[in-house]
């Protein structure tokens, strides 16, 4: 008997032993992620960043930036961030949008973003799919809107193995334009493995495409009523195609299949001949050089709903270049930067988005299931979306949320709008609340990138999402 017992507890001591190194091993890992000297910082920093990789299987490995909160990380919530495509890099989102550094004098310098969502949590930005930025795949596997839940899913694994502490906070998944696939699939895998992820709390989506039959059932109405189609051909596009009713016009299945000819013909002019000069931002007064993700989310869009190509040529070269656009491939690209981030020495060109060979298994089946299970999980959702981007239309993201079939839920001040007070005028924006925890807000004046475009706005709203309080609250820096 005592043998027994003897050789019990030397069995539970070499698996404390174990579990120890292994414990070390993660922390060792973690430490060597920690960025100690990032070039082109001339300010002190007052926070903890890490960079480098996360295990995703033998093959696979997704590059990440972990930005710790700039007061309080022990307690404040934990926030993920995917950029869209498919195939973009959440460093772009990191870079241009909410994160912490951003760029100038054609990446050379960084300065501190003051609306940068680690002001609201610890933020957490992974490059996914495999062969974005500087995410890879040794095996060059498919890529599918499955896998890609799947392996995000895997890569945040690894992440709480690096960081044990953060599996106690609040949770939340967020995303923009092609991340309406990415955040509700992955959150729904997250939802379902309450042991590794016992503190998700809920998913905020931006400009997201939830719904490709939604996108394009709305594109052309938003085009038109921002006086960017001509009368003549909308009105025979309204007579000719949709019965005079071009509210419930069903112009995706007209174009992909249901249509004459002489309607894919008026539709498809339509859709080509709305020059917006900015797909991300209709009034934009900074015509950029074509954001790559604009222009690969419509190449997407397009094949489809079956629409042919756009044969048009970039006038981009013609206008002004605000904002140094290529900042972000400048420094990224740097071999001193590089070395700092801990990037893999075979890792290719850093570009905002990938020229990956990605299968969008899901343009076909919106993200209702997705949504309905979260919302039968009790978990919190935010619907936003910019009120002049036309590459994911704000028209789009307000039908799918009524779409839900859920009860809007009465202001108790009537009010309709949320409020953001440093702003003359202060109406932030539009707000829907519906019942079981749902909310839908636009952000007036904001297009595509609505951290980049209203960046108060954004972290307001963020942060007052995260934190549960009402949106119109002002945040204390």
């Amino acid at each position: 008997m005592r043998g027994a017992l003897i050789m019990i507890w030397q069995h539970i001591g070499v698996v404390v032993l174990l579990a120890v190194a292994t414990w070390q091993l993660e922390l060792s890992a973690r430490d060597n992620d920690l960025v100690t000297d990032l070039p082109g910082l001339d300010f002190k920093v007052p926070f903890r960043h890490y960079a480098g990789y996360l295990n995703v299987s033998d093959t696979k490995a997704f590059y990440y930036n972990f930005f710790e909160a700039h007061e309080n990380p022990e307690f404040a919530p934990l926030i993920l961030w995917l950029n869209g495509g498919p195939g973009c890099s959440s460093m772009f989102g990191s870079l241009n949008e909410n994160g912490p550094f951003h760029i100038k004098e054609e990446g050379k310098t960084l300065y501190l973003n003051p609306y940068a969502w680690n002001r609201a949590g610890n933020v957490l930005y992974i490059e996914s799919p495999a062969g974005v930025g500087f995410s890879y795949d040794t095996a060059n596997g498919n890529l599918t809107d499955e896998s890609t839940a799947d392996d995000n899913h895997a890569a945040l694994e690894d992440f709480f193995r690096k960081f044990p502490e953060y599996r106690d906070h609040d949770f939340y998944i967020t995303g923009e334009s092609y991340g309406g696939v990415y955040v509700p699939m992955l959150a729904d895998r997250v939802a379902n493995d309450t042991k590794t992820f016992p503190n998700f709390k809920g998913i905020a989506v931006g400009n997201g495409v939830m719904s490709f039959e939604l996108l394009y059932n709305t594109l052309l109405p938003f085009l038109y009523h921002h006086g960017l189609i001509q009368e003549r051909l909308w009105i025979n596009i309204a007579d000719k195609c949709c019965n005079n009713n071009t509210y419930t016009c069903p112009f995706y299945h007209l174009q992909n299949r249901d249509g004459t000819q002489e309607c894919k013909d008026m539709i498809n002019e339509g859709y080509h001949n709305a020059e917006t000069g900015d797909d991300y931002n209709l009034y934009s007064a900074c015509y950029t050089d074509g954001e790559p993700q604009s222009r690969i989310l419509r190449s997407h869009f397009a094949k489809a709903a079956g629409l042919p190509q756009s044969k048009k040529q970039d006038k981009n070269g013609d206008r002004p270049i605000c904002a140094q656009s290529n900042n972000d491939r400048q420094y990224l690209n740097r071999p001193d930067v590089r070395r700092a981030l801990h990037v893999h020495p075979d890792a290719p060109t850093w570009k905002e988005c990938g020229d990956v060979n990605y299968h969008m298994t899901r343009h076909e089946v919106p993200m209702f299931p997705e949504f309905h299970r979260l919302i039968e999980k009790g978990k919190r959702i935010l619907v936003y979306n910019g009120d002049v981007d036309t590459v994911c239309n704000v028209l789009l993201t307000s039908k799918f949320v009524e779409q839900l079939g859920l009860a809007a839920i009465p202001d108790p001040k009537n009010r309709t709008f949320w409020f953001h007070d440093e702003e003359i005028p202060n109406k932030a924006g539009f707000i829907t609340r519906y019942e079981k925890n749902v909310d839908f807000l636009t952000v007036r004046g904001s297009g595509h990138m609505v951290p980049k475009d209203k960046p108060k706005e954004a972290l307001q709203m963020i942060y007052n999402f995260v934190y549960g309080r009402d949106y119109s609250e002002k945040v204390v820096l």
